[in-house]
């Protein structure tokens, strides 16, 4: 849940503040979402490799985690209608691995941290979980820009995604190995 309502502040977001605040084109907007997804056709399988060695999702998600509340912070201190567009683009990339420990941790990790008889409920849950997680924070994220504009807005739904992020961080330490498999 956590994971999609802090990621949903940079994938839905950042384009939008391209088009209104900065003026940006169609394509240097949809540019950013394309960044964030670059670094996931190289990390996704070395992330999945690594969960499926350590028998955990602990390590890729601490990974992940680290990199989402360093770049919400760089956001929240950088992002301002002048800034340039390569620094946003930069960001995206740096997000890419966040975003590519997140989308490799759910199909995986049940596989590897479940007992076997869990697994399909645990797949259900986490899928469950993520939709519910992007729509609510859609919703949440929605009305702070509302209320405070998009300049301030996304700052403000930076930080509520940043703790997120923190939250998911702590949490991902008390992951175990399962010694079944």
């Amino acid at each position: 849940f956590l994971m999609n309502f802090s990621l949903i502040a940079i994938f839905f977001f950042i384009p939008s503040y391209i088009l209104y605040v900065m003026n940006g084109s169609a394509t240097q907007s949809g540019l950013t979402t394309t960044l964030l997804s670059i670094p996931g056709l190289f990390m996704g399988p070395i992330y999945s490799r690594m969960i499926a060695n350590k028998g955990s999702a602990r390590g890729v998600l601490t990974i992940g985690m680290i990199l989402r509340v360093v770049v919400h912070a760089a956001f929240i201190f950088i992002l301002s209608p002048s800034t340039d567009l390569m620094v946003i683009y930069a960001l995206m990339i740096i997000a890419g691995f966040c975003q590519s420990a997140h989308v490799c941790t759910m199909p995986t990790a049940p596989q590897i941290q479940l007992a076997a008889d869990k697994r399909t409920y645990g797949n259900a849950m986490i899928q469950v979980t993520m939709a519910l997680g992007s729509s609510i924070g859609s919703a949440v994220y929605s009305m702070v820009i509302a209320a405070k504009g998009i300049v301030d807005g996304l700052k403000v739904a930076f930080v509520i995604a940043m703790v997120a992020a923190i939250i998911v961080l702590v949490i991902s330490q008390f992951l175990v190995k399962n010694e079944e498999n």
